[in-house]
């Protein structure tokens, strides 16, 4: 829901799939979903003195923050850990993101080739919501909608 024809954060929806646990883990009350593109900028010096640029995409990455409600995020991470250690073959998870847009339309992007990590499982303490992330890397995005 925009304000003002502005995005407020509160406009988008994050779901997560990973093939390797057999489904959706519900990851409810995410703080904030943070996305970047990775690149590597290129630049070529002529000898004909002119400089010409480009950028190479790399993939995306980001973080996804949230506070603990369920166990999911936990049991999700110990199925990953242990199909590693078992000599499993870990498949890449897949992220999509859902935006409701100022003008009423939706736009939607899905984050593939994903590869994520539990960064904070959380800290315990008393009268204080429990605060987790996640960070991931994507080998691209591509829009749905």
């Amino acid at each position: 829901m925009p304000l003002n024809s502005i995005n407020v954060g509160r406009d988008t929806t994050i779901v997560m799939n990973d093939p390797t646990s057999g489904g959706v883990p519900a990851i409810a009350y995410v703080t904030s979903f943070d996305t970047k593109q990775d690149h590597t900028r290129l630049k070529s010096k002529g000898l004909d003195g002119t400089v010409r640029n480009a950028v190479e995409p790399e993939g995306w990455s980001g973080k996804i923050m949230l506070d603990r409600a369920n166990p999911n995020l936990d049991r999700l991470f110990a199925i990953l850990e242990n199909a590693y250690y078992a000599g499993l073959n870990v498949q890449p998870q897949t992220i999509t993101q859902t935006i409701q847009e100022s003008d009423g339309t939706i736009s939607q992007w899905q984050f593939v080739g994903c590869a994520i990590a539990y960064d904070e499982a959380g800290s315990w303490s008393n009268g204080k919501f429990i605060s987790q992330s996640v960070s991931w890397c994507a080998a691209k995005r591509n829009q749905l909608v």
